[in-house]
């Protein structure tokens, strides 16, 4: 469990990661696995899995990293798998942007909703104080983004994707 604000000086730094894997309550547990359970398989199809396991596991240490660093509250502790999840859907908008019309066609209702849901989130964290981990979705999501575009699979090369990959791997 990662305690924050996170004494930079004084870090447990494998707690980075391991607040991933704790959840306050079944709900918040559950909250989490659905998303992984109905996002994560699409962009794992989508992806690879080793694309999708690295975009997982890095925007979760992101989105920690950014919320123990960017938290200014009182203290609390850092719970959840938020980032991660918000990697995944990040992750995934990236590879349908990247690969659109070329085969992976995401649903357009779906791509609504999971850009709508990123943007309340957004509002969200700059309108509201709470306990959430807004800095933790809100990068994770942005990490997903970028990392998807460099490590997942781009079914027909054009031109411009390959600038989006080059920004992709510089942004992450």
């Amino acid at each position: 469990i990662l305690a924050l604000p996170m004494p930079l000086y004084d870090a447990q730094w494998g707690r980075v990661l391991t607040c991933t894997f704790a959840h306050a309550d079944a709900n918040h547990l559950w909250s989490n696995l659905i998303v992984q359970l109905i996002i994560l398989p699409m962009f794992e199809w989508d992806a690879g899995t080793g694309a999708a396991s690295l975009v997982y596991v890095l925007s979760a240490v992101c989105g920690s990293l950014a919320q123990a660093v960017a938290y200014t509250g009182p203290a609390t502790i850092l719970l959840g798998a938020s980032g991660a999840v918000f990697g995944i859907i990040g992750g995934h908008l990236s590879t349908i942007m990247l690969n659109w019309g070329d085969g992976i066609q995401a649903p357009v209702i779906y791509f609504t909703v999971v850009v709508f849901y990123i943007t309340k989130e957004v509002v969200t964290a700059a309108t509201t104080e709470s306990n959430v981990a807004r800095f933790a979705h809100l990068i994770g999501a942005l990490s997903g983004a970028l990392i998807g575009l460099a490590v997942t699979v781009n079914v027909q090369k054009r031109s411009y994707e390959q600038y989006m990959r080059w920004n992709g791997a510089i942004g992450a």
